[in-house]
């Protein structure tokens, strides 16, 4: 929608979220959560700059004051706590994306067996190589990697996600002056070949209007994948990369 209508929308959102509360006479606490990159081909200039209005607007609003997340905790002390937190994800509501795989599972081990290393050797290290080895464990911990791990996802820039991400955890080693294992030598995928046909998995909605496809919502759909190695033939043309079909309820 135009960033004007865009804008409008979410402070009518914010509204209605707290107007419960607001009538029961306590302040409303109302979080509004970014999701990365997945905005970005909605935003109507291709650049995010429209986003701006929003947030002018909402700190000009009388009705409420922006703040972080460790400034509301302080002030709304009168709260009740979560006693249990449902684990998913915004994928089906689970992780399956990120885990079970063989893939992945190999590399969350060697994560673990690096962390485990940083634990034993952090503290006789000086802070310089702690700092170095933790930053490249907070690069490890990011779930891109294990995105591009599995039969869910695949690239042509699979093999180099795989090395970047064994470099990462072998730097985790050499910056507490340790060496890394063998299989850091190894690579994950090597040799692999993309399924070619995978069943649907779950309903989709997607909209079919012919300008664009939405790969979000044809998560879930049916998938065939073109062979497209490439073998000894140098520049081989491909006529088509994948087809995709799926049902919803009706």
């Amino acid at each position: 929608m135009p960033p004007q209508d865009a804008a409008n929308n979410l402070i009518q959102k914010i509204k209605e979220s707290a107007q419960p509360v607001l009538a029961n006479g306590q302040d409303a606490l109302v979080p509004i959560h970014s999701g990365c990159e997945n905005a970005w081909e909605y935003y109507r200039s291709r650049d995010g700059n429209s986003c701006g209005d929003s947030t002018t607007r909402c700190r000009k609003n009388r009705e409420w004051e922006a703040v972080t997340v460790s400034e509301a905790i302080t002030r709304h002390t009168n709260v009740s706590s979560l006693k249990s937190i449902v684990p998913g994800s915004w994928i089906n509501a689970n992780f399956n994306v990120w885990i079970g795989a063989p893939e992945d599972n190999k590399a969350w081990d060697y994560l673990y067996q690096a962390r485990n290393f940083y634990a034993e050797a952090a503290p006789v290290a000086t802070e310089k190589q702690r700092k170095l080895a933790f930053e490249e464990i907070l690069i490890a911990e990011g779930s891109d990697w294990n995105w591009w791990y599995g039969p869910e996802h695949h690239s042509a820039n699979d093999r180099d996600f795989d090395e970047l991400y064994r470099k990462h955890l072998s730097n985790i080693y050499t910056a507490l002056g340790g060496t890394p294992p063998d299989y850091w030598r190894s690579r994950s995928v090597a040799g692999r070949v993309v399924l070619c046909l995978r069943p649907q998995t779950a309903y989709i909605h997607p909209r079919v209007a012919g300008d664009m496809v939405r790969y979000f919502e044809w998560m879930g759909a049916a998938c065939y994948t073109a062979d497209q190695r490439s073998g000894a033939m140098h520049g081989k043309q491909f006529l088509m990369d994948e087809v995709f079909a799926g049902i919803d309820e009706e």
